[in-house]
């Protein structure tokens, strides 16, 4: 078994896949805020979609 030391540190795992559908569209940077994020507030989608978290497939 392998002990963490100083020189190799765990890191936290990345948090990904918390933007909305339509920041994945636009490839903008989300800032995660529920029900509807900064980015879908000011540049609103008509498809409805806005702010949804639904996962890809």
């Amino acid at each position: 078994m392998v002990m963490a030391t100083d020189k190799t540190e765990r890191r936290p795992p990345l948090k990904r896949g918390k933007a909305c559908l339509n920041c994945r569209h636009l490839k903008i940077r989300c800032d995660g805020v529920h029900p509807i994020c900064g980015p879908c507030i000011r540049i609103p989608k008509d498809d409805g979609k806005v702010g949804q978290r639904n996962h890809r497939i």
